[in-house]
């Protein structure tokens, strides 16, 4: 590593000449957007009143921010747009702006900025329009992500603190954690923008560390993002420095112990947002009761940078411990460089970190720092006095013991949200792995296999985005050219597994490093089964390679299958869901167009069943006997379209009405018609037939034949009716938690109009729904 053999003496030229960015780069760069966003506020000008009007753009990133590397950096254009008037609404027209924004963006390069490029990426962050602008010498590069957002913070000027009701609207809001980081990338880029020029290069050099680490083959991926380096080197400046000048090794050296200590920290700052408020406060207390290590962003309370155990700190961790012997850390003499002190700080012959500091809610800013920082020591020492205890301070809620058995039924109403965001949704970095392995896996078939495929589908709970953490399964619908009717795919099948299998085991060599790949016993005839592990993440997930027939062929989303693929599959003598993989596609469609809360209260759902499973193993039916997970997938779909239909909803009261419907099992009949329906004869006939049958009745909606509701249900049934009166249904005020009003759907069958949404067809008096 280059910055390894640098003498400590040296340091502050290599972040001159080798860190800096270009100076010729960057005002091109500015310029460009500069240009771009004076072009979108005159669009928005020429189209009407009924175009949206741009309030103001903010340039955020680590470009706006003032700690771009020199090679590639990123910035964040940030659009605030008068049609949004609440956090709420962003997520309805995003898509929309963002496709006029994409045709703004390509008409006004029409006339590109002198001496650069510009790309468009692979677009992956559902929230931006993402796009690349390259120098002619392709030296330099900066990563724009343009952000339509909602102007919570109106145009209030630099060094003003936002009112109280700003984050505690944010937080009534039911968003994710950092969800609405955009809204804040004014005070984020002020929070940053007035530290000393050498704190900046300081930065600049953790940075660089950092990038240094991803490319010796850590995934970056798995790794920490690098804001919170950001954000961590100014924290250990302002508890061991706050001088304009200092020893960049003595800086680095710090940074580095700190994230040795990583299992210890807990930072955040209330120069934008404090305990003041009591919502506000409250959230706060929760947020440092966090598994560690924490580091609140200063300016999003919602987004913590360091996310506890969701990021490998430790690989960082490692890499910092086996780097003090080189020349970047000795002193001329050949003495060792020496790191800050501090409160908070890693101090010399200390495991842990020195000691906290004790904050007063009421205390003000101080006058140097405007801003309050916090570290807490490891679990099993005294915790801090308020405002927020550590870990063995007031019992957390919510359990952040490793492997600790969460029981869902003690966690609180309103702690349900964070319950799902801390405990059940998965590892970014595992999925980030699984994508990868996923595509290295196809390029192998592609590339290898005799027989060829016309395209590839990705389903199971991975693509459908209901995958827990810890576990989920993937399919991998492989559309072989060979197969011309459903009937195809019998009698080859065994062949084409075989060879599909010779294939993977002869060319998966630690294609993605820490991720192995394992054949289990084969005991689904028509896929071939095997498992993604990763033990450092301590996370798998569970992949079936099918090979298919292409049935509905390439469909743009939201198109209805030609009937007549439907009424081929009835004549083909199937069994019940037999040719379900054909349609894996539309079921993943219907999925993946429900809002992000409602995939949530989905793995709410299917980790109690998980629980239910679990608890009760070895003393009634077993796990294999239950209805399948994904009946509640679309058990809890149904409940959100008949009795809620809303981006944010109580969590409690949706996961009420689901179990009050697993407690009425007998009498459902769901079913939809977004893909097939009764104009087609013989599949009039199949579907009269079909809701003829005992209850439940659960209809995959991408294939009619297959009905999910199987199952013993008495089992969940009774699970359902014991959580009733715990503590995840108790309102504030200790009485129930009420559950959506779906009675209206609680009617007979009227055969001759079936509708295009769900449909349930029951009779049970209004007394028997559970309350």
């Amino acid at each position: 590593m280059d910055l390894y053999s640098t003498p400590a003496a040296a340091l502050d030229r290599f972040v001159a000449r080798r860190l800096q960015p270009r100076k010729e780069f960057v005002e091109k760069a500015r310029r460009a957007l500069g240009a771009l966003a004076a072009a979108l506020r005159e669009r928005g000008g020429r189209l009407g009143a009924a175009a949206p009007r741009v309030l103001k753009t903010v340039k955020g990133g680590s470009s706006g921010r003032g700690t771009a590397l020199k090679g590639g950096c990123d910035s964040e254009l940030v659009i605030f747009l008068d049609c949004f008037k609440s956090y709420v609404d962003q997520r309805a027209r995003r898509a929309e702006i963002l496709s006029e924004m994409r045709a703004s963006l390509e008409s006004w390069w029409q006339n590109p900025v002198p001496g650069l490029r510009l790309t468009f990426p692979e677009q992956s962050v559902p929230g931006a329009l993402q796009f690349r602008l390259t120098s002619v010498d392709l030296e330099d590069w900066m990563d724009v992500s343009l952000v339509p957002a909602f102007n919570v913070l109106g145009q209030a000027g630099s060094g003003v603190k936002p009112k109280p009701q700003v984050y505690s609207t944010l937080l009534n809001s039911g968003c994710q954690g950092g969800e609405h980081a955009a809204c804040f990338t004014e005070l984020r880029r002020n929070f940053v923008n007035i530290r000393p020029a050498k704190l900046k290069n300081l930065i600049l050099l953790v940075k660089h560390w950092y990038h240094q680490v991803c490319l010796q083959g850590l995934w970056k991926e798995t790794l920490p993002p690098v804001y919170a380096l950001e954000l961590l080197t100014i924290f250990a400046w302002e508890q061991g420095c706050k001088k304009d000048a200092f020893s960049l090794a003595e800086g680095l050296r710090t940074v580095l112990g700190l994230i040795q200590q990583h299992q210890h920290l807990c930072v955040f700052w209330t120069v934008n947002y404090g305990f003041e408020d009591p919502a506000v406060g409250q959230f706060l207390q929760r947020q440092l009761k966090r598994p560690r290590p924490v580091i609140l962003d200063p300016a999003d309370p919602t987004w913590d940078l360091g996310n506890g155990a969701a990021w490998h700190w430790d690989l960082l961790a490692q890499e910092a411990a086996s780097c003090y012997d080189h020349p970047c850390f000795l002193r001329g003499m050949g003495d060792p460089v020496q790191s800050w002190k501090g409160p908070g700080l890693p101090r010399a012959g200390c495991s842990g970190l020195g000691h906290p500091i004790q904050l007063d809610p009421n205390q003000k800013t101080p006058e140097n720092s405007k801003s309050l920082n916090a570290v807490y020591p490891r679990a099993g020492s005294k915790p801090p006095s308020c405002p927020a205890p550590g870990p063995t301070g007031a019992a957390s809620i919510v359990p952040s013991v490793p492997g600790m058995a969460l029981d869902l039924s003690q966690i609180p109403t309103k702690e349900l949200d964070r319950f799902i965001q801390d405990h059940l949704k998965p590892s970014p970095q595992f999925q980030e792995q699984v994508k990868k392995a996923i595509d290295i896996i196809l390029r192998c078939l592609h590339e290898n296999c005799v027989h060829k495929a016309s395209r590839v589908s990705k389903g199971g709970s991975f693509g459908r985005g209901t995958d827990l953490r810890d576990g989920c399964d993937v399919e991998l619908i492989i559309f072989l050219n060979c197969f011309t009717d459903y009937k195809d795919q019998g009698p080859r099948r065994a062949e084409i597994l075989d060879e599909m299998r010779a294939q993977l085991e002869s060319w998966w060599q630690d294609q993605v490093p820490s991720l192995s790949l394992q054949f289990p016993e084969q005991n689904v005839p028509e896929a071939l089964q095997f498992q993604l592990v990763s033990t450092a993440l301590k996370s798998w997930t569970d992949v079936s390679l099918l090979p298919a027939f292409d049935a509905v062929g390439q469909l743009s989303s939201g198109t209805k299958p030609n009937p007549q693929v439907y009424s081929r599959l009835l004549t083909s003598g199937c069994q019940e869901g037999e040719h379900k993989a054909c349609f894996a596609e539309l079921r993943r469609n219907f999925m993946n167009i429900r809002p992000v809360k409602l995939k949530n209260l989905i793995l709410l759902v299917k980790h109690w069943y998980r629980q239910v499973a679990a608890q009760n193993k070895g003393k009634g039916p077993a796990p294999a006997s239950l209805p399948p997970a994904y009946a509640l997938e679309l058990l809890t779909i149904f409940a959100w379209e008949q009795g809620c239909r809303q981006d944010c909803f109580n969590m409690a009261q949706g996961f009420r009405t689901v179990l009050g419907l697993v407690q009425q099992h007998q009498q459902l009949c769901v079913y939809w018609t977004v893909n097939y329906s009764t104009e087609d004869p013989a599949m009039r006939m199949h579907l009269l037939g079909q809701l003829r049958k005992p209850r439940p009745l659960v209809l995959d909606p991408a294939d009619p034949t297959w009905n999910v509701g199987h199952g013993s249900w008495e089992l969940l049934a009774q699970e359902a009716a014991a959580l009733g009166m715990q503590a995840c249904f108790l309102s504030r005020d200790g009485t129930s938690v009420q559950p959506w009003d779906v009675m209206p759907s609680f009617t007979k069958p009227q055969l001759g109009t079936l509708t295009s949404s769900s449909v349930n067809f029951s009779s049970p008096t209004a007394s028997s729904w559970p309350r």
